[in-house]
């Protein structure tokens, strides 16, 4: 049964856009690196001079690239108790057939609202919509429109069209991001990191979280974590650079963040500048035969054949039998920001092995329990996304209410210290709200020799403590059926997802166990189906790299 948390939300927007018919400039647009750039392809063909022996003056509207192109087909403003209401439709000035069809995507959009909007007012004197407006931000020919429509109960909307007078067509983000010389993937990637600190940046109030006012207990800080962890994981599968709603302004790249929230109105909508990696200088530390970098943004781990390791190894991690560490190569640790300024290596608890701790310039935190990951093949680091604004991480010995003593992490905020492991975070006990864990999951696959194959993961007997399932995998056309048990555990989120540690340690026709690493990328909120792809190791849902869609089944 999936828990209900119940979270009071205040929405602050990150940026005002401009109001009905701002004027229209000129601007350059910036680059991956944050550079200035304004290519060739994207300057405005040549303005007509005047030529006073053809008798005819310039027609400037023609020529010229700013908002003489854009007219208002529909302008009302309300006055009333809230101030001001404006309601504006922007259309495009011109005949061409793209430039029609975006016409037309606008005025279906908004119209039939604004009309219903102005009739509700007039019956009944206030309206639902808190207005809509549109800005403009030009790149020689090419013109991004940005149109708001402002709900007073859910929130802002946005739409972005990206259209050039010189060519007469429409343009996508691809078009766009080519014309102006931006990599997609990487301003892909620099999205992923803005919508995740922007996620972040919601939760990050400790205090506010646990002590009443936004309804979670200490007792249920678990759940609560998971549940930020599942709408993070949703935010981030909608950016994509095909379903971005990206625009250059001011010298920057701009996009419209989508948060998927736990409460409210199910989803939010803001503007904010696209924020690129940021790599400065070289970080090396070292604790217990663990040796961790940061350079250039990029966060590896290694580790060294000690006395330490292998105390380590043998008291605290479960290996399978005959696994053999590579001592001394330089392991990645997929994160989802990009402005890291420190890391550290920490003991947490009695008798526990370093885990490494990121901050970045803001003060938000990860973790990654980088031992653990070591046999799965994939290291990936866990965001805190209640905890931010940190200023200072030290390592302390602290008192236990029993009188025992126990290493930790203490982390300082807003003037005051926290103990890192009273807030929940160093392990999730249970992957309930994570993944729906009573009931089946189901989908089909084609192996190399063409058969067709059934699937079921079967969570039914889902153990809160082990996380344990059983996979069936029926060949449809020999009609054989793998069965495997194994057992699922919480590793990390990030910009792919949510990511998930299997071992398998029996099944029928299996003699050894496996182990590898599975990412969440997307779960329906009502639990109908969800997104994963397999990492590492074993092929659970079959020889793919591709997501597999798992369908709800039995439970």
């Amino acid at each position: 049964m999936r828990k209900v948390v119940s979270v009071v939300l205040c929405i602050c927007m990150l940026t005002v856009m401009a109001g009905c018919g701002s004027e229209g400039e000129t601007k350059e647009t910036a680059g991956p690196s944050g550079s200035l750039q304004t290519p060739e392809a994207s300057e405005p063909s040549a303005v007509a001079p005047d030529n006073p022996e053809s008798g005819e003056d310039p027609d400037v509207s023609q020529e010229a690239y700013d908002d003489s192109r854009i007219i208002e087909t529909v302008h009302e403003e309300l006055e009333t108790d809230q101030g001001t209401i404006v309601f504006c439709i922007p259309n495009l000035e011109d005949d061409s057939p793209d430039a029609e069809a975006v016409n037309a995507d606008i005025n279906d959009w908004l119209a039939e609202s604004i009309r219903e909007e102005m009739e509700y007012f007039s019956e009944y004197g206030y309206t639902e919509m808190s207005g809509v407006s549109w800005e403009s931000h030009w790149t020689g020919s090419i013109l991004s429109l940005v149109i708001r429509a402002g709900y007073y109960g859910t929130g802002d909307f946005y739409r972005v069209y990206h259209y050039d007078f010189a060519q007469d067509r429409r343009l996508d983000n691809r078009d766009i991001l080519s014309m102006l010389s931006v990599d997609a993937e990487e301003l892909e990637r620099a999205a992923k990191h803005t919508v995740a600190g922007v996620f972040d940046e919601q939760y990050n109030d400790i205090e506010w979280c646990l002590d009443g006012e936004g309804g979670i207990e200490r007792s249920n800080i678990d759940a609560y974590y998971q549940y930020l962890l599942m709408e993070r994981c949703n935010s981030l599968a909608e950016v994509t650079v095909d379903n971005l709603m990206i625009y250059p302004a001011d010298g920057n790249w701009n996009m419209i963040v989508k948060l998927y929230i736990p409460a409210g109105c199910g989803e939010i909508y803001m503007p904010h500048e696209i924020l690129f990696d940021t790599p400065d200088g070289t970080v090396t530390v070292s604790e217990g035969g663990i040796t961790a970098k940061l350079e250039n943004n990029e966060i590896t781990v290694c580790f060294t054949d000690s006395e330490d390791i292998r105390g380590y190894l043998e008291n605290d991690v479960i290996l399978t039998p005959g696994y053999e560490i590579q001592y001394g190569h330089e392991y990645t640790i997929a994160g989802t920001y990009s402005n890291y300024k420190g890391i550290g290596l920490y003991s947490l608890g009695l008798d526990c092995y370093p885990m490494l701790f990121m901050v970045t310039e803001e003060g938000r935190l990860e973790f990654a329990d980088v031992l653990r990951q070591v046999q799965g093949g994939y290291f990936a680091a866990s965001p805190i996304p209640y905890i931010g604004g940190v200023t200072e991480l030290r390592a302390e010995v602290v008192e236990s209410l029993y009188e025992y003593e126990y290493p930790t992490l203490m982390f300082c905020m807003d003037g005051e210290w926290y103990d890192i492991l009273d807030w929940g975070i160093m392990s999730i006990s249970s992957l309930d709200e994570l993944i729906c864990a009573d009931c089946t999951w189901n989908c089909s696959m084609v192996d190399t020799n063409g058969d067709s194959h059934e699937i079921t993961w079967d969570l039914t007997e889902y153990l809160d403590c082990f996380g344990s399932f059983k996979l069936y995998d029926l060949n449809m056309v020999t009609g054989e059926i793998l069965e495997v048990e194994g057992s699922l555990s919480y590793l990390g989120a990030t910009d792919e997802g949510v990511i998930f540690d299997f071992l398998l340690w029996s099944s029928d026709g299996m003699s050894n166990s496996y182990e590898g690493t599975l990412v969440l990328f997307r779960q329906e909120f009502d639990y109908d189906y969800m997104s994963v792809r397999v990492l590492s190791g074993y092929d659970l849902f079959g020889d793919t790299d591709e997501p597999v869609n798992l369908v709800r089944g039995v439970g």
